[in-house]
């Protein structure tokens, strides 16, 4: 391989590493004032969540409306056309994470069956996610234009 080729994955490479960073702290910086969460540590929430795993991504986004667990995994499981399944271990774990948290709260619990609903701060949360996933798309396009079929 050329020098120049070198050259040019390096730039390319540096370009992505700064972007990341510029991307992330400005995320941050943009909506964590946008957040109240009765004095609970913000920025360790979102130090926590962003970048967010798939599961939680997908959980979060079911949770816009109010759901059971049993719900929770059969919507995202039709969301992404069988792709992700998930346990009762996996989810019932991490509901319980996101309650403690605050991003998630309890609505209900009849008949052993408790559902849940996002919250304000969940949503924020969420919507810092999607935004850092269109800048992460976007940065892709850039790079590979919008038929990234092409090699």
């Amino acid at each position: 391989m050329s020098t120049e080729k070198l050259i040019d994955r390096y730039i390319v490479k540096c370009y992505y590493v700064v972007r990341r960073y510029v991307d992330a702290r400005h995320i941050k910086r943009r909506h964590i004032k946008k957040i109240t969460d009765g004095g609970r540590e913000l920025e360790q929430i979102i130090k926590k969540y962003i970048p967010m795993t798939e599961t939680t991504y997908y959980t979060l986004l079911a949770l816009k409306e109010e759901r059971h667990g049993y719900a929770i995994m059969q919507f995202v499981r039709e969301l992404t056309e069988d792709r992700i399944h998930m346990g009762t271990g996996t989810l019932y774990t991490m509901l319980g994470r996101l309650v403690e948290d605050g991003l998630i709260v309890v609505v209900s619990n009849e008949n052993g069956k408790k559902v849940y609903r996002l919250t304000s701060t969940g949503e924020e949360i969420l919507k810092m996610e999607l935004d850092r996933l269109r800048r992460q798309l976007r940065n892709g396009e850039e790079i590979y234009g919008t038929d990234c079929s092409q090699g």
